[in-house]
């Protein structure tokens, strides 16, 4: 337990990956006995299913990913010790706490739900801003306003879906917690992809320039965070659809300067600019669905199992092995994850858009191409995330 509570990345990734699959589990039972025009005699949810699955699968498995990250990162953006031991494992709790408030909302008082499940966005806010203000730096306060929108999102989902009070936003707040965390993705991928490809080329002899913090990546993050408010603020079709084209293609031009095609060998690469396409793709298919073209639910997929889902897993293995001090190549079996979790977004997406009948077997089918996905990221990556940093040999 020492070791998991040691770093971020180890406990979240841990329960970001367990949660991402249990979850999926719990809600393929429930949909599969639905299918079957049967139903529970006992639910421990008080929430309609649907809502239970968009909220945990947001902020359950999305923001467990978040924390990981951002409490393994802020300590090296502003030069401060990692919080590890016992304010690590409250935070840690605090997710835990709400994972089961929610799945036993249906034998508690709906506030106290509420207020348990709100614990985690707080503490981890809390903690982020107590790391990053004494060292003044005001760029990376940006991530804690992130979470704390995230956080108010979480309880206003839950407290619309207990009836405690209508949402007041034009959007679902698990809807508008997606496009945060498609924000958060298009920020801090754009920081993380390139460095790290510009890194992998010079040290294979490509002595590469990769474009970083120009105007076009100004411009590419300004629209995107544009298209992300007008929707959230239920703007008129007229402004959200440009806006989102506007964003995608940004993004794409913005993607196209990092020398992806160059990475193919390595799919800890790859896999970051495959999911940063995915990015830009959910916002022309938004696009596409705000002018009626497509399901708009359709479009949401692809941003929460490709470009969210695509991410996580990238960015989880790659993490976990550069801080445990092995070397920065995926496995064959993280490899298979990757491909996995693409083809369930591709599935998801393709499925209902060619065919209304194959909305039920592309569902079924990309829910369980995910699980696998995440199965096997457990199965490379439980022991690593587990056991102490390896250190390097000479």
């Amino acid at each position: 337990m020492r070791t998991v509570l040691s770093y971020g990345f180890r406990v979240f990734f841990l329960a970001c990956a367990g949660w991402g699959v249990t979850a999926m589990a719990l809600w393929l039972v429930w949909l599969g006995v639905h299918l079957n025009g049967a139903d529970f005699a006992v639910m421990t949810i008080a929430l309609p299913p649907f809502q239970w699955h968009a909220h945990e699968m947001v902020f359950g498995f999305g923001l467990a990913a978040v924390a990981g990250f951002l409490l393994t990162a802020v300590p090296n953006w502003v030069g401060g010790k990692p919080i590890r031991g016992a304010p690590l494992g409250l935070i840690a709790a605090a997710w835990l706490a709400g994972r089961l408030a929610v799945g036993f909302s249906a034998w508690l008082p709906a506030v106290l739900v509420v207020a348990v499940d709100a614990l985690f966005p707080l503490l981890l806010a809390g903690m982020l801003a107590r790391q990053i203000i004494p060292a003044r730096q005001p760029r990376n306060l940006g991530v804690v306003v992130v979470v704390s929108l995230l956080g108010t999102l979480q309880v206003l989902s839950l407290a619309d879906a207990l009836a405690l009070f209508d949402n007041p936003l034009a959007q679902a707040p698990a809807r508008i917690g997606v496009e945060l965390l498609v924000l958060l993705i298009a920020v801090i991928g754009g920081r993380i992809t390139p460095a790290f490809t510009r890194n992998w080329l010079n040290a294979r002899g490509h002595a590469v320039s990769v474009a970083m913090g120009t105007w076009l990546d100004r411009a590419a993050v300004a629209l995107t965070a544009a298209a992300v408010l007008a929707d959230a603020a239920g703007a008129p079709d007229a402004l959200r659809a440009p806006l989102f084209a506007a964003a995608g293609v940004a993004l794409l031009v913005r993607l196209s300067r990092w020398h992806g095609r160059q990475t193919l060998a390595e799919p800890l690469l790859w896999v970051l600019h495959l999911g940063y396409g995915l990015v830009a793709a959910g916002f022309l298919l938004m696009a596409a669905a705000v002018l009626g073209v497509l399901v708009e639910s359709t479009a949401l997929h692809l941003w929460t199992i490709g470009a969210v889902g695509v991410m996580v897993v990238g960015v989880m293995s790659r993490v976990a092995l550069g801080h445990t001090g092995r070397a920065l190549t995926a496995s064959r079996t993280t490899a298979v994850a990757y491909g996995l979790m693409v083809l369930a977004a591709v599935v998801r997406v393709a499925g209902p858009a060619l065919s209304p009948d194959l909305y039920t077997p592309a569902l079924l089918t990309a829910a369980g191409l995910w699980m696998a996905a995440l199965v096997l990221f457990l199965a490379d990556y439980a022991a690593i995330l587990a056991c102490e940093r390896r250190v390097s040999g000479p």
